[in-house]
């Protein structure tokens, strides 16, 4: 049984040999199988080639070489023939530029000239308009200051037009203290007439109470008329064409009369609060003191008819005393009173007027101020003014040169180039 197992596993061996061989003389075929087909191919592909090129024919129906080479190489032929033309268009055309190039670069250049004369222009009025303007905003004016002074000249105008308007019709109904006269020779120094008492008396309207008392007090002293002296008196009476007889009272001749402290001192002991000297209750200028003494300096003020008479009987005092109500106490022992004078409210009046005379001074004091500082300001507001409407004026050429810069030839020129560029 041996010598049969080891037959068979020779026959095996040699039978897996031979499948082995097989095999590997089949890749072998394989190998030279894909050659031959590849070569036949080629060959094909060259008889192909060279049957195209014989005959411009094509035996294969693909359409990629419907045409054939010859058809190809022809359409080639033609592309590059069209290319040529082209080429020879493009050539005429740029030596069509250059000639017009070559025409008008004298002109460019002249347009680029006249262009730079125009930026520099243009640079001049531009320098010109910020120095002006600089000017203007040095000026230390605008229109809102001089709007501002404007509106308070006018409204200091108005006032004193309303407050004449109501001084004229309150001095209507006071006629009386009317003192009206002409210079009685040239350069009269109107200063020198102080005018009437009942104008020069200022009276508290604390001391409104006492302004009957003090008018009967005065009498007719009130129409006096207060001048610095005797010649001036005497000139208004001769030539100052006056409308109604007065009476003059020269400052440096009266004589004035004033009541004794001691007196003054006795009647606030016989009547404590209730007596005042009849010049202590007005105010007036130091300047007419003297006229004030000679109206009111030697009369007592009394709250009542009881301190009148406890101060005008009194030995130790006996002096001219009036109630608030106006009833006259005389030291000789006369006494008056009943009805209130004509010239009742007379001095309340008058300093209703002053009032408005004071209100009028202050307003023209003020629009004087105003009307100065312009009158002052003409000299800068004419400069602003004119300056104002030359940086407008300026800043109008400006404008059109910018706009003549713009749309000139030597800006077109100056963009081609940077296109060109």
């Amino acid at each position: 049984m041996r010598p049969c197992i080891v037959a068979d596993q020779q026959v095996e061996e040699a039978l897996k040999k031979k499948r082995d061989d097989s095999a590997a003389e089949a890749e072998a075929f394989a190998e030279l199988k894909a050659a031959y087909d590849a070569g036949a191919a080629d060959l094909a592909r060259t008889e192909e080639l060279l049957q195209t090129l014989l005959t411009g024919l094509s035996s294969s129906n693909d359409d990629e070489t419907a045409g054939g080479y010859m058809g190809a190489l022809a359409e080639a032929k033609a592309r590059l023939a069209a290319a040529g033309t082209e080429a020879e268009q493009a050539k005429v055309k740029i030596g069509h530029a250059e000639r017009e190039i070559k025409d008008k670069e004298p002109r460019a250049r002249k347009a680029e000239k006249e262009g730079e004369g125009l930026l520099k222009e243009l640079a001049a009025k531009r320098a010109e308009v910020d120095q002006l303007r600089a000017r203007v905003d040095a000026a230390g004016w605008d229109e809102d200051k001089e709007r501002t002074l404007l509106e308070r000249q006018a409204e200091h105008s108005q006032k004193i037009a309303q407050l004449s308007e109501k001084r004229d019709a309150l001095k209507s109904r006071l006629a009386a203290i009317d003192f009206t006269y002409t210079d009685p020779y040239p350069n009269f120094d109107r200063s020198s007439v102080n005018g009437m008492v009942a104008t020069l008396i200022d009276l508290d309207k604390e001391n409104f109470a006492s302004s009957t008392a003090l008018e009967i007090c005065a009498g007719g002293k009130l129409y006096n008329v207060v001048v610095r002296d005797e010649k001036v008196g005497s000139a208004l009476l001769d030539k100052g064409k006056l409308r109604k007889r007065v009476t003059l009272i020269p400052l440096n001749k009266i004589n004035a009369f004033r009541i004794s402290a001691e007196k003054i001192a006795n009647a606030q002991k016989v009547a404590p609060g209730k007596v005042n000297v009849a010049l202590d209750l007005v105010g007036y200028d130091d300047e007419v003191s003297a006229a004030m003494a000679y109206v009111f300096g030697d009369v007592f003020i009394c709250k009542d008819k009881e301190a009148a008479q406890a101060v005008t009987f009194n030995r130790a005092i006996g002096v001219r005393s009036v109630t608030l109500d106006g009833d006259v106490y005389d030291p000789s022992g006369t006494l008056s009173g009943g009805a209130a004078p004509s010239s009742s409210g007379l001095l309340v009046k008058v300093q209703e007027l002053r009032a408005i005379e004071r209100e009028m001074a202050e307003h023209k004091r003020l629009l004087d101020e105003v009307s100065s500082e312009l009158k002052s300001a003409k000299k800068v507001i004419d400069q602003w003014r004119k300056d104002r409407r030359e940086v407008d004026l300026k800043s109008h050429e400006v404008k059109l040169l910018e706009e003549q810069v713009s749309g000139s030839n030597a800006t077109k020129v100056r963009m081609f180039d940077a296109t060109r560029g």
